[in-house]
């Protein structure tokens, strides 16, 4: 399990970004997580954990699967610097799409193999 602190770290790793942005607005922060961890959650059919409000909880542990917490940072990333860098945020919320669409296929028994290409088999 990651700690809320740990996801926001790797969101400003992601906008390269020191923890100073983070402190001129940490309720933005906090709804891109909870946006995310909602999106991803019912994505991949997980029951929603306790979302923290405050920003005093930064050592609390979200019970997100391992699929969720890989997905949950870009997805927020995107929420956080969507209008700092749209072309970033934009990618980071495709590639949280296409982890999502893969874990999801991969827990119903469907995953699709691709080559190289792109061609599905």
């Amino acid at each position: 399990m990651k700690t809320w602190k740990e996801l926001r770290d790797e969101i400003l790793r992601l906008g390269a970004q020191e923890e100073s942005r983070y402190e001129r607005d940490p309720m933005l922060f906090i709804e891109a997580i909870d946006r995310a961890v909602i999106i991803a959650c019912t994505a991949l059919g997980e029951p929603l954990p306790d979302l923290p409000s405050l920003p005093s909880q930064d050592g609390q542990p979200l019970p997100l699967s391992r699929e969720a917490a890989t997905a949950v940072p870009l997805l927020a990333a995107f929420y956080v610097f969507e209008d700092e860098d749209e072309r970033k945020a934009v990618r980071w919320r495709e590639d949280a799409y296409d982890l999502l669409r893969r874990f999801a296929a991969e827990r119903r028994g469907n995953a699709e193999v691709l080559s190289r290409s792109g061609q599905n088999f």
